[in-house]
């Protein structure tokens, strides 16, 4: 293994380990969000190896926090091309009844 990569490896070790220490965004009422910059696009698993990808977002007052990004964040982060180093605005919208009945956490996600 090639010097770069090793270099490569333990900055990613080292980002790892941040990002767990990370505080949680997770919104409890509608109308709450968190604005800031996407400063990184992780995949990891859950206890139960589930596939989840979670966001970095650095806020506004310099706090970073660790989102889980739904299917709902993922959708409006292709459709509005947000990229690492893009400002990004997410809101709750609260737990929604689907048209199947089925209920969901609405996000919407804005480029800033």
């Amino acid at each position: 293994m090639d010097a770069q990569r090793v270099q490569e490896a333990k900055k990613r070790l080292v980002d790892a380990s941040q990002t767990e220490k990370l505080p949680k965004w997770m919104p409890e009422h509608a109308g709450e969000q968190l604005i800031g910059e996407l400063v990184a696009r992780e995949s990891g698993r859950s206890h139960d190896t589930e596939h989840l990808t979670f966001l970095t977002i650095k806020a506004h007052d310099g706090k970073k926090y660790s989102v889980l990004e739904t299917s709902l964040i993922a959708k409006g982060i292709v459709s509005q091309k947000i990229e690492i180093g893009n400002g990004i605005a997410l809101e709750y919208g609260g737990k929604i009844e689907g048209k199947t009945g089925r209920t969901y956490h609405k996000y919407t996600v804005v480029k800033v």
